[in-house]
């Protein structure tokens, strides 16, 4: 109880016990003048707090340096039963005990304002003087000038730098690198108006609060009752939003030290418990490192209005939406409506449709993809250049935020967005409340981004332009390594180096989990085998594998092994249920296991978070029936997306399958992939290939495109693959070939979920398909 006094106990016979409070002395101790008025604060504070129902300790008496005939100052106060709280000793529910009973003591502090910032200095009234605080006190020819009382924070601030600076300029401060510290004082004061933005909560008044807020500084008996809080030297009055913050016991500590800034658990936990006492305003305080742009230094609130360029694709606007919902203003640009400017524009975004340099208007920064200037530089992207507006790309604006969060970066050529999906489930079923930003919309969140309240953020990480590697992420997840996007990389051993970096880029305290199944990924294993890995898979030395797989009509069902990183033995837990079917969606499950393990996450919420995984929007949906035949939509392009979708609707009972796939607009991609589609339309009794679609570099023909695919499978054994220029004739072709039973499994990139979701009620207009058996 306050390192810079001693203590000496003092026992009645009757069992009353005080306590003598006495400022050491030593070469460091300040001038008597500054130690009695400290002593005086003090007294006056718990004076105060006598009078109040704040379980401070009762003054009986004290005296000055100069006036009492001991010949040191003392204070002499009631000495508080209970022993001091050790909170990381502390369980949830002793940990909650105490948080509802301090959130008691917020509430009634909040309740006695004061006008004027600075420390009580006058026992037996309110008044509020200059700070008692050594740090806060100046002298001038050996006159004491404590700084304050001030009436507002801003020139608190300048005052407390403008100190600083004075000290260093004489040579009492800061022996080494002096003109280095000057600068920095001289620009925080610059800084200044910009602190004030986070003051958002501030109303003109200020409140007390201790100077030392450490946990052991509260007294609790065995049942966690707070008896006492103590240590009261130094207290001041503050700023509402200052005043109010987060108990430093309730700070994730470890985390900073790991270079993550973001909201505890605790601290999460306090504020509920305000809000949930009715003072909204308070647990606003609480969160405001996480809620507000405040929590993200040299991120402030002044860089809105934010514009995005092509703001309606899905690592734009779901970057976007939490922006939005952290309280930036946003706006933006796109070609064309689409669901995801539907969905910005009810989160409040302003989205224009096309692009015009005039629609900048205030913009204070401008953020493109890669999108915006493949063809040809985007006119709103020269604008803000033209007005020294700065220009960042998404990965730049993604990493900003995760920086901030303990990250987890899904990426790899397949199964991003399922399991971005998955992870940000079972953090959820954990209890981590993740923020998660998807490139398809997560079924159980409705959206492609959501604003959770803990510590982690759960992110997809592009890999088509390999900005992957910009991503600051703690655990890294590889799912797979193809030729998805070969335009870009121009050969394998790009693509696996881009990877391979990826992983390297994980901190030594972190971790890398990699799909072994994956002969891409294997390749990469030597390259980073000087981080923390876990493999998983079907492999026989996956770390965690998948054992006795069965594939039942709706779900998946498997033995769970996981060998242990200390000894290398193995645990074996199963059955385990998996709501989706595929073996991809297993692989992309075992990885969410592998994260869950690592993370801490019970196996009872491990299994509940799998058996009841909702999917991914587009991500094998089923969108409707008629007549026998069941109509899948699903996102895949790419060969291995388009023989592992129809797979899965081999597992889900169809009888035969029938594709129908609309290929990527980008010739360079169809020619790379060219070999690789008659294997992967294997398992189709038909094939119907339709106009190209998407928004990209080196576009031709969509004709052309679909003419080259279908050409290529007649020449290799699939003359029965037809071409569909117009897909006003899909309904009349899959009402011809169909038969009851079958699946139809519409793929493709943009409009070819809208062919899928239109069938169902064309077929039914067309009528009864051939039955079973029919030739």
């Amino acid at each position: 109880m306050g390192g810079m006094n001693y203590h000496i106990e003092i026992l009645f016979d009757d069992g009353v016990r005080w306590l003598a409070r006495i400022r050491r002395f030593n070469a460091t101790s300040p001038s008597p003048d500054l130690r009695d008025y400290i002593m005086r604060s003090e007294v006056a504070t718990l004076q105060f707090l006598s009078k109040t129902k704040v379980p401070a300790p009762k003054t009986v008496d004290y005296g000055l340096h100069r006036q009492t005939p001991v010949g040191v100052g003392y204070i002499l106060m009631e000495k508080l039963p209970g022993k001091s709280l050790r909170w990381s000793l502390a369980s949830p529910e002793q940990r909650r005990k105490v948080m509802d009973q301090l959130a008691d003591i917020y509430i009634l502090l909040e309740s006695l304002p004061f006008d004027n910032m600075g420390s009580l200095d006058r026992p037996g009234t309110d008044h509020i003087g200059p700070f008692a605080r050594e740090s806060l006190t100046h002298y001038i020819n050996s006159q004491m000038l404590p700084l304050g009382p001030y009436t507002n924070y801003r020139d608190y601030l300048r005052a407390s730098i403008e100190l600083n600076m004075d000290l260093i300029m004489k040579g009492e401060s800061y022996a080494r690198r002096e003109i280095d510290a000057f600068l920095v004082h001289r620009f925080l004061l610059d800084c200044i108006p910009e602190v004030l933005l986070y003051h958002s909560f501030d109303d003109g008044l200020f409140y007390l609060r201790p100077a030392d807020d450490k946990g052991d500084h509260i007294l609790i008996d065995d049942d966690y009752d707070i008896m006492g809080i103590v240590d009261w030297e130094w207290a001041y009055t503050e700023s509402k939003s200052a005043a109010f913050k987060s108990p430093i016991m309730l700070l994730p500590v470890a985390d900073f030290y790991n270079g993550v800034n973001c909201i505890g658990e605790d601290e999460v936990s306090f504020a509920n418990i305000l809000e949930q006492k009715g003072h909204k305003g308070l647990a606003e305080i609480e969160a405001l490192r996480y809620e507000s742009p405040a929590h993200m230094p040299g991120f402030p609130p002044s860089i809105s209005p934010i514009h995005f360029v092509c703001i309606g694709g899905h690592g734009q606007s779901a970057i976007a939406l939490i922006l939005l919902k952290l309280g930036y203003v946003v706006q933006g640009s796109d070609i064309k409506e689409s669901d995801n400017v539907v969905r910005l524009r009810a989160a409040g975004a302003t989205v224009f449709i096309g692009h015009d340099k005039d629609q900048l208007g205030s913009a204070k920064l401008v953020v493109a993809s890669s999108a915006a200037t493949k063809n040809k530089p985007n006119v709103e992207v020269e604008a803000a250049r033209d007005r020294r507006i700065p220009v960042i790309h998404r990965s730049e604006m993604l990493a900003s935020l995760m920086r901030h969060h303990k990250s987890i970066a899904i990426s790899g050529s397949h199964g991003k967005s399922t399991t971005t999906s998955m992870v940000a489930g079972m953090l959820e079923a954990g209890g981590l409340s993740p923020t998660t930003i998807s490139g398809a919309v997560v079924t159980q969140y409705g959206s492609n981004a959501h604003l959770g309240s803990g510590n982690w953020m759960v992110v997809e990480a592009d890999e088509s332009d390999g900005t992957m590697v910009r991503l600051p992420a703690l655990i890294s997840v590889v799912t797979n390594i193809d030729s998805d996007h070969i335009t870009f990389y121009g050969t394998q051993e790009k693509t696996r180096a881009t990877f391979a970096q990826f992983v390297r880029n994980v901190p030594f305290y972190g971790l890398a989990v990699l799909c072994i199944d994956d002969p891409g990924v294997r390749k990469i294993l030597p390259e980073v085998q000087d981080r923390n890995i876990i493999t998983y898979g079907v492999s026989e030395d996956a770390d965690v594998r998948a054992e006795n797989v069965k594939y039942n009509p709706q779900d998946s069902t498997f033995v769970l092994s996981v060998r242990s990183r200390r000894d290398g033995t193995r645990r074996v837990v199963g059955p385990i249920v998996l709501n989706v079917l595929g073996l991809h969606n297993l692989q992309n499950a075992l990885a969410t296991t592998a994260i869950a393990l690592e993370l801490g996450i019970k196996l009872e919420s491990i299994r509940h978070a799998l058996g009841n995984f909702q999917g991914t929007n587009r991500r094998y949906i089923h969108v409707g029936e008629a007549n026998g035949i069941q109509i899948i939509d699903d996102f895949g392009t790419h060969p291995a997306e388009i023989k592992a979708t129809q797979t899965m609707a081999k597992q889900a009972g169809a009888r035969r399958v029938i594709a129908v796939y609309q290929p990527t607009i980008v010739v360079k991609n169809v020619e790379a992939w060219l070999e690789e589609y008659p294997a992967a339309f294997e398992e189709s009794a038909h094939i119907i290939i339709g106009q190209a679609d998407g928004v990209e570099v080196d576009p031709v023909p969509a004709g052309e495109v679909r003419e080259t695919l279908v050409q290529y499978l007649h020449s290799h054994g699939r003359g029965d693959a037809i071409s569909m220029p117009d897909p006003s004739a899909l309904p009349e072709l899959v009402s011809r070939l169909g038969q009851e039973g079958d699946f139809v499994v519409c793929m493709g990139f943009r409009s070819s979920t809208l062919w899928a979701r239109a069938l169902a009620g064309q077929l039914k207009a067309l009528g009864t398909p051939r039955m079973k058996g029919d030739q």
